[in-house]
């Protein structure tokens, strides 16, 4: 069989494929994955009345659940790799935080601060210092 042919039957079960932007849709019907079943539902988080900066630089903000999937060691390690004293701000918790602590005292000591879980009124605070 055809990788798409196998494609195909492996998922003729599912009724919905959920994208959380019209590019990722995009890119999944370009692809022919399955257009028909495509829908977009956006992020729950609606930044809209947010701020953007109006200077580049500053700190560097990774939001999330800490989980492996989402290789917040990648970031860790590039704030390492970048200049001066930029620091990472990490606002979330889940099972890798205590492994993550760890990494980042190990290769980017000062550099990386972990928040937690923050309501949504510092978190947008942080996202617009970013």
């Amino acid at each position: 069989l055809k990788r798409h042919a196998f494609s195909k039957w492996k998922y003729r079960h599912v009724d919905v494929f959920i994208c959380p932007s019209e590019f990722m849709a995009r890119k999944m019907g370009e692809a022919r994955a399955y257009p028909d079943k495509m829908h977009v539902l956006r992020h729950f988080v609606d930044l809209a009345d947010t701020p953007t900066k109006s200077a580049p630089g500053g700190e560097v903000l990774l939001a999330g659940r800490l989980v492996s999937e989402k290789a917040v060691d990648t970031a860790i390690r590039a704030i390492a790799l970048v200049p001066g004293d930029t620091r990472l701000h990490i606002a979330g918790d889940g099972p890798v935080r205590a492994d993550m602590e760890a990494l980042a005292a190990g290769v980017a000591p000062g550099r990386v601060v972990f928040h937690g879980r923050l309501p949504k009124d510092e978190l947008h605070a942080l996202l617009r210092g970013s």
